[in-house]
């Protein structure tokens, strides 16, 4: 039913393929385990209070996403109302401006008008005032 290479037991020849290690090899290993735990020790307590002040930081960054939203959701239901208001506004500004604009086209054409007119009788009145303003 189950064969040799299904048994979970080691066998003879398994074992022997297992090398022994020597004591100063266990004494090595076991020095470079001590030193990676001593200094794990150490940075211990500079990654915990690395870990305790990233956690006062996201508690604070968490406490100002709370505070945001909660003005978001305050200004979200104001929003079509507002927006409605803007754009009754808008339109009115516009209107006016259109009607400016007219205006200052109208006045600038008059203004063109009477340099022009101006121009045609400048050298008439010059003419004028050399004559009889002598």
């Amino acid at each position: 039913m189950f064969k040799e290479s299904n048994r979970l037991v080691p066998t003879l020849s398994a074992k022997l393929k297992f090398k022994r290690k020597s004591s100063s090899q266990w004494a090595a290993t076991g020095g470079i385990l001590a030193s990676l735990l001593l200094c794990s020790c150490k940075e211990k307590d500079a990654l915990l209070k690395e870990q305790k002040d990233l956690q006062i930081a996201l508690n604070q960054a968490k406490a100002e996403l709370d505070t945001y939203q909660v003005k978001i959701n305050a200004v979200l239901p104001n929003l079509p109302a507002a927006a409605a208001t803007l754009e009754v506004q808008l339109k009115a500004s516009e209107k006016a401006n259109a009607e400016l604009t007219q205006t200052v086209n109208e006045v600038s054409s008059k203004a063109t008008r009477l340099q022009d007119q101006l121009n045609k009788l400048r050298p008439k009145v010059e003419a004028y005032k050399a004559k009889y303003l002598r």
